[in-house]
């Protein structure tokens, strides 16, 4: 008896919410949109003249966009609040170090600061080409509208190869009714399937390699490309070269495929570490997957966040203001049906990356580190192996020759499984890291 007034008020919210969006956030978004936004090219910033008079009223308006989108979705069980007193309470990195968190987080500020100064050293392609990639898994009422997306898109740039990339990792949809609807759109593709559910990260890793665009667009099989999409991004790969990253803004869209609000994303790579900000749409080139060691299936659910973290530290990442995103809020999106469990993945990430920052800067310390392997005489000469005060052993099989970049990713994986081990209460086990 005492829930349905809850859930009757929950509703109601949700149809004002609602109004709210179409009537006065839409419209609102859309200007201001229109009027430009930031580019983050690496630490450097151009914001239009227009849109820097806006700039403070865009960020009170994205603000509230966003949580009455939240509202929108009664079924979405997130409670700021909570989620601000957990965040407080989940302060891994500052127990392991002894150093209090906003001095960790100045400190990763600083150096994604001066990561992200170095010009890009990579080099490309004189034409650009794509590989959209597809995770497919329930939303299969949804699918029709991205692959058409996807045709569209390649249609306003027919000169420019395009390949689908699909990927059916639910093993309760027959990959024969994908592959019918792909094959009316006479879109360049190839299709895996499944034979169990490996989860978005171990599928995409499998499946990059066969992948046979310079580019490699990630987009969800609920979720829309904009028609602009592969435009823009050919002229902002000829624009910038060197770079492997590219994120653009992003609009929300409902079950409908009607538009909410347009986020009006002024944040840059350094903000990384505070929340998700290179989400929708993520361009990368394929060799920088290889590079630093792909998706990783601990943080399932927010490997796009931890991904865009971990390029931070290597090299520049850009953030355009383009809309080449169309996500889309209904009861079974990930967002909506899971936000919880993506909540606490985004607090290991964050706890990752202070911890893994102050060992990439000071030396792994608090933990026990021993090396073995083919290669271990070479990284015991370049590496201090510290005792543990945390009662955690860390063991390290080296089976590459060392070197700086190996050296960042082994810090980044023992930051991983050190935060990890502090967040679960299992002190005292033995993780092992190949590198």
């Amino acid at each position: 008896m005492n829930q349905r007034p809850k859930i009757a008020d929950a509703n109601m919210l949700a149809i004002i919410a609602k109004c709210l969006l179409f009537g006065v956030a839409r419209p609102i978004t859309s200007l201001l949109g229109a009027c430009g936004g930031k580019t983050h090219n690496g630490a450097e910033t151009k914001t239009p003249i227009l849109y820097r008079f806006f700039s403070p009223i865009a960020r009170v308006i994205n603000w509230a966009a966003q949580g009455a989108i939240t509202i929108s979705q009664p079924s979405m069980d997130y409670n700021p609040m909570e989620w601000r007193r957990k965040r407080l309470a989940s302060q891994w990195a500052s127990e392991i170090t002894g150093i209090e968190e906003v001095i960790l987080d100045a400190q990763t500020r600083d150096y994604l600061k001066r990561q992200q100064s170095v010009p890009p050293s990579a080099t490309s392609s004189n034409v650009a080409t794509f590989t959209v990639l597809v995770g497919f898994h329930t939303h299969i009422n949804y699918f029709q509208q991205c692959i058409e997306s996807i045709v569209a898109a390649s249609s306003k740039s027919p000169d420019t190869f395009l390949e689908l990339l699909l990927i059916n990792d639910d093993p309760n949809v027959d990959s024969a009714a994908l592959e019918q609807m792909v094959a009316t759109t006479q879109l360049q593709n190839l299709i895996r399937s499944n034979k169990v559910n490996l989860g978005i990260c171990r599928s995409i890793n499998a499946t990059i390699p066969h992948a046979r665009g310079e580019w490699i667009l990630h987009l969800d099989c609920d979720d829309r490309l904009d028609p602009k999409a592969i435009v823009t991004l050919r002229k902002v790969i000829e624009k910038h070269p060197g770079i492997r990253f590219i994120s653009s803004r992003s609009a929300d869209i409902d079950e409908k495929g009607r538009i909410l609000a347009y986020r009006l994303r002024d944040e840059s790579p350094v903000d990384l570490i505070q929340n998700n900000y290179a989400s929708h749409l993520k361009a990368i080139r394929r060799d920088l997957h290889k590079d630093i060691a792909g998706f990783d299936p601990f943080f399932e659910g927010c490997q796009d966040y931890e991904f865009a973290l971990r390029a931070a530290l290597f090299e520049r990442l850009l953030f355009i203001p383009d809309y080449l995103y169309q996500y889309r809020w209904h009861e079974s999106s990930q967002t909506v049906g899971n936000c919880n469990h993506q909540n606490e993945v985004m607090l290991r990430v964050r706890q990752t990356y202070l911890l893994a920052v102050h060992w990439i800067l000071n030396g792994i310390s608090q933990v026990s580190l021993s090396i073995s392997g083919d290669h271990a005489d070479d990284w015991k000469n370049k590496i201090s192996t510290p005792g543990g005060t945390i009662n955690l052993h860390l063991g390290l099989e080296a089976s590459s020759p060392f070197s700086q970049k190996l050296h960042k990713l082994m810090i980044i994986k023992a930051a991983t499984l050190t935060i990890e081990a502090i967040s679960m209460g299992k002190r005292g086990d033995c993780k092992a890291i190949t590198i």
